[in-house]
C-alpha cells in the first residue's frame, strides 16, 4: 500500500521491520485504500509537478511513435525492438530540446544542461546529438513516405505479365504513366549514386523496379535492376525466369542468356530454377547431352525438392530422355512418402516410354492423391481412352469437367 514516489520496491524495509509491521501480500489496490494516517504531515504534502505538461505529453507520445515508424527497417538494418529504443530516446531528446529553448535551468540526470539562461558544455553536446537524431529520423520517415507512395501506384498498375513479356509490347499509356511515377518516387528515395537521398534498395523492391521498367518498356533498365537484385542475395524463382525473359526479349543471344544463367547458378547453386532454365536453354540449342546432365545432377542433389525434381525429370522426357525420368520418379516414388506431382510425372514418363498401362496406374494414385486436381482426372481419361477403355475414360473425364465448373464458379467475378 506504499504509494510514495520515493519508495524503490526493494522490500529491504519488509526484511527488517523489527515488529513485521510490514509486509508483502496481496490486499485492495492503492486506488480502493485509505490513507492510514491522514493527520500525518506526510499525508497532506503536495504531490510534486509532473516533468511533462499534458501537451507536452501528447505531443512527445505521438513524435515517439512517428519515430518508431520512422526508425524501423532505416537502411535496411533496423529491427523493430532497437528502433523502439531509438524512438524514446529521440522523443525524450526532442522534449529536452524543446526544454532547452524555453526554460533558463535545464538537467539531464547529474548533467547541468543550461543554467541561468546559458548552455554548458555538457548542453551544447546533447543537444547536437539530440538535433542529429531528430533530423536521422526526420530523413528516414520521409524516404518511407516516399517508398510508400511508390508501393501505392505501382499497385495500380494492371498490365499482365503475359502481355509484357509478348513480342511487339507496346506500354499501355496510362500504365506507363503510373509506371514511370513510381520509379521516379523510388529513385529519389534511393541511394546517392543512383541520384537519390536515401538508401539502397532490398532485393523485393528492385524485383519490382525491374517490373515497372518492364511495363514502362525499358526492358535495359529491367535487366539492370534484376542483376543488381541478384548480386544481393540469392534470387526468387520469378527473378531468375524473369531474367532469362528480358534478356531474350532484349535481343540477347542464347549463348548471352547461358551465360548469365550459368554465372547464377555457379554463385546459388541451390538456385533450381537457374539450373533448369539453364538446361532449357541447352536444349534449344540442341545441346541435349548438355541439358541432360544438368537436369540429371539436380535431381541427385540433396537439397532439391519434389518439385524441383520432377521439373527436371518433366524436361528429362521433353529432350527425349524418359527412361532416365521414369528411373528417377520411379526410386523416388520408392523412397519417399506418396505424392501426387511425382506420380503424375512417372505416369507421364511411362507413357513417353512405351509403357501405357503402367502410367495409367501411376496417373490413378495421382487422382487418388489429389481428388480435386482436375488436370489428372483429364490425363487419367486420355490414357484410358488411348487403351480402349472408354466407359472408365468418360467416368474420368466427367469427374475432370465437374471439378473445372466447380472452380470456375468459385472464382470472384
Amino acid at each position: 500500500m506504499v504509494v510514495d514516489p520515493g519508495c524503490m520496491k526493494c522490500l529491504d524495509c519488509v526484511s527488517v521491520c523489527p515488529n513485521d509491521a510490514l509486509s508483502f501480500s496481496f490486499a485492495k489496490p492503492t486506488i480502493l485504500a485509505k490513507p492510514r494516517h491522514t493527520s500525518h504531515p506526510a499525508a497532506k504534502a503536495p504531490r510534486p509537478a509532473m516533468d511533462l505538461s499534458w501537451p507536452e505529453e501528447i505531443v512527445i507520445f505521438l513524435l515517439t511513435i512517428g519515430l518508431f515508424v520512422a526508425f524501423r527497417g532505416m537502411l535496411n538494418q533496423i529491427p523493430l525492438l532497437m528502433a523502439a529504443g531509438m524512438a524514446m530516446i529521440t522523443g525524450f531528446g526532442a522534449w529536452k530540446l524543446w526544454r532547452l529553448i524555453r526554460d533558463p535551468n535545464v538537467r539531464v540526470q547529474n548533467f547541468q544542461m543550461k543554467l541561468k539562461g546559458r548552455l554548458t558544455r555538457a548542453g551544447w553536446v546533447a543537444g547536437l546529438v539530440f538535433l542529429t537524431l531528430i533530423s536521422a529520423g526526420a530523413w528516414s520517415g520521409w524516404i518511407k513516405l516516399l517508398r510508400l507512395r511508390a508501393d501505392l501506384i505501382d499497385g495500380k498498375v494492371t498490365t499482365p505479365y503475359d502481355v509484357v513479356m509478348s513480342s511487339g509490347y507496346k506500354p499501355i499509356p496510362a500504365d506507363k504513366r503510373l509506371a514511370d511515377r513510381a520509379i521516379e518516387l523510388y529513385r529519389a528515395s534511393g541511394p546517392p549514386r543512383d541520384g537519390g537521398f536515401g538508401w539502397g534498395f532490398t532485393p523485393d523492391q528492385l524485383a519490382r523496379l525491374a517490373w515497372l521498367s518492364a511495363v514502362a518498356g525499358d526492358l535495359a533498365s529491367a535487366e539492370t535492376y534484376l542483376n543488381t537484385s541478384i548480386n544481393l542475395t540469392q534470387p526468387s524463382d520469378s527473378v531468375v525466369i524473369g531474367l532469362a525473359q528480358f534478356m531474350t526479349r532484349r535481343g540477347k543471344t542464347a549463348f548471352q542468356v547461358e551465360h548469365a544463367l550459368a554465372n547464377v547458378a555457379e554463385k546459388y547453386p541451390e538456385q533450381f530454377a537457374a539450373r533448369i532454365t539453364l538446361a532449357r536453354v541447352q536444349a534449344a540449342q540442341g545441346r541435349v547431352a548438355d541439358a541432360s546432365c544438368e537436369a540429371l545432377a539436380i535431381t541427385n542433389d540433396k537439397n532439391a525438392s519434389l518439385s524441383d525434381i520432377t521439373t527436371a525429370c518433366e524436361l528429362l522426357i521433353d529432350i527425349g530422355r524418359p527412361v532416365d525420368a521414369v528411373r528417377v520418379l520411379t526410386h523416388v516414388a520408392n523412397t519417399r512418402p506418396a505424392n501426387a506431382l511425382v506420380e503424375a510425372s512417372l505416369a507421364r514418363a511411362l507413357y513417353f516410354s512405351g509403357a501405357g498401362e503402367a502410367a495409367i496406374g501411376h496417373m490413378e494414385k495421382a487422382a487418388a492423391l489429389a481428388p480435386d486436381n482436375p488436370a489428372y482426372w483429364g490425363a487419367l481419361g486420355e490414357l484410358l481412352a488411348e487403351r480402349g477403355r472408354d466407359d472408365e475414360a468418360a467416368r474420368a473425364r466427367a469427374w475432370s469437367d465437374m471439378l473445372v465448373d466447380e472452380l470456375r464458379k468459385a472464382q470472384p467475378r
